[in-house]
This record gives structure tokens, C-alpha cells and sequence, in this order.
């Protein structure tokens, strides 16, 4: 997939865990990745993070903050 978006990708895994409030990173690359290591059972990080690809695809638009801005 990364490859048919251009070659580059990014990981969202903190912005979407609520790890990091700054998100400007997920504006450079066309691909946002998540590793299969992200696997929980716990449910609340689960929900935090079914709640965030909720919110990052069904969303017509993105809110950009990057650090230091």
C-alpha cells in the first residue's frame, strides 16, 4: 500500500493512544501506518484508539498542531 501512496508513510500510534496532543507529522505522508504490535486487550486503549481512526477517516477535515506552534 505504501508504495501506491507515493513510497512514504507515517505512524500514528501516539496521536491516536492520546500518547501526544501535536499531530503535524501525520500532514507529511500520504500513508498512515499502524504496526501490528499495537495489538491490546485493554479495553480502554482499544476504544481510545477505535475512537481515533473513527474520527481521522470519517472527518471531512483535520485539526494540524505542531509543536512549538
Amino acid at each position: 500500500m505504501t508504495g501506491i501512496l507515493g513510497g512514504t508513510f507515517v505512524d500514528p500510534t501516539q496521536y491516536m493512544t492520546a500518547t501526544t496532543s501535536f499531530n503535524s507529522d501525520l500532514f507529511a505522508a500520504p500513508h498512515q501506518l499502524i504496526a501490528d504490535s499495537l495489538h491490546s486487550n485493554d479495553k480502554k486503549t482499544r476504544a481510545i484508539l477505535e475512537n481515533a481512526i473513527k474520527m481521522i477517516s470519517a472527518n471531512h477535515g483535520q485539526r494540524l498542531h505542531g509543536k512549538g506552534k
